[in-house]
């Protein structure tokens, strides 16, 4: 009996269990508030409000890897969904959405300014990443002084005659320095770059 009640149960129907992951069919980013290092205090530059913009607009040209669906800052993370503060640690709730997040690094000095991004999978690694840099620009301008002096010699003394003679003198140069600056441009440069990072990585 009771081989007979361990057969029925070795041979009973199981019913199948079977665990579908859906794997999402884009990408979404979250971008940091940027880090900036400046000797001065800056003023009337929003490079958060840039850098968000332009991740925004060159994405759908420059990343060929496949599709981003949404890009969030501070302001926007909240429509995604979550709970978790982005603001605190970032990248341990990239983790618990499955997302990317951008990281921006300003650097500005007396003699250059520069960017550096680097984007993190929703495990924290770096998958792209990208820099550019402005130089102070130095312009030397030589100047000279013309000065005109009446010169008479014997000749034209006799006759009651001067000559004109031109004299240059070489003056100290004028030197016109350009502070280092970050443009809009050099902004779009490096996201582009960065997309394109991405491109080789896979």
């Amino acid at each position: 009996m009771l081989l007979t009640l361990l057969s029925l149960l070795t041979f009973a129907h199981t019913p199948d269990l079977e665990i579908i992951v859906e794997a999402k069919q884009y990408e979404e980013i979250y971008v940091e508030e940027p880090r900036i290092i400046s000797e001065w205090t800056l003023e009337g530059e929003d490079y958060e409000t840039v850098i968000f913009t332009l991740m925004n607009s060159h994405h759908s040209f420059w990343y060929k890897g496949g599709d981003i669906g949404a890009i969030y800052n501070k302001e926007t993370i909240k429509l995604s969904g979550t709970e978790c503060s982005y603001k605190k640690s970032s990248l341990i709730c990239a983790n618990q959405d499955s997302m990317w997040v951008l990281r921006s690094v300003i650097t500005i000095s007396g003699n250059q300014a520069s960017i550096h991004l680097l984007l993190f999978d929703s495990t924290g690694v770096v998958i792209g990443q990208s820099s550019y840099t402005s130089k102070k620009q130095v312009k030397i301008i030589e100047r000279q002084r013309e000065t005109a002096r009446n010169s008479r010699d014997i000749l034209s003394s006799l006759y009651g005659q001067s000559n004109q003679v031109v004299i240059e003198e070489d003056l100290e140069p004028s030197v016109i320095t350009t502070p280092p600056q970050l443009t809009n441009q050099n902004i779009s440069q490096a996201v582009i770059m960065l997309y394109n990072s991405l491109i080789k990585s896979e």
